[in-house]
């Protein structure tokens, strides 16, 4: 009669087998944010155009002679010996009108919206950029 020892019954092993060596299951982690990665409060950003920028700033005097880069505001008046008179400028949301009373009482009225050139006399108007009710004009003569 063959003799089994006890711990090989009670593994419930056979003689001259292994068990089969059992391979962990890979470790997945997901990657912790540091403290300062995470923003504490979520603001939305509000992007600010940059200031209207001109050769000649708000010096309306700078368009006496006709020739001038400038920004104007609704009601200013633009002194002007350019071909067209003295200027009354207008400015609303997305345009610019451009008055002026010549002598003998003659009146013109021009303007339109960005990129706009008009021409009065001897003298060009372009308004090169409106932000509400200001905006920037160049003016040249020819």
């Amino acid at each position: 009669m063959i003799t089994v020892p006890a711990a090989l019954l009670a593994a419930g092993c056979s003689a001259g087998t292994t068990p089969p060596e059992r391979t962990p299951a890979p470790v997945v982690s997901a990657p912790v944010p540091s403290p300062s990665a995470v923003p504490s409060k979520v603001t939305p950003t509000r992007t600010t155009p940059p200031p209207l920028r001109a050769a000649d700033g708000t010096r309306l005097k700078a368009c006496a002679d006709g020739t001038c880069e400038v920004i104007v505001k609704d009601g200013d008046r633009l002194p002007n010996t350019g071909g067209a008179g003295p200027v009354k400028v207008s400015v609303t949301a997305g345009s610019v009108t451009i008055s002026t009373t010549g002598d003998g009482g003659f009146s013109s009225t021009l303007g339109g919206p960005e990129g706009t050139v008009q021409r009065l006399n001897d003298q060009s108007f372009l308004i090169v950029e409106i932000r509400g009710r200001r905006a920037l004009l160049r003016l040249s003569t020819e």
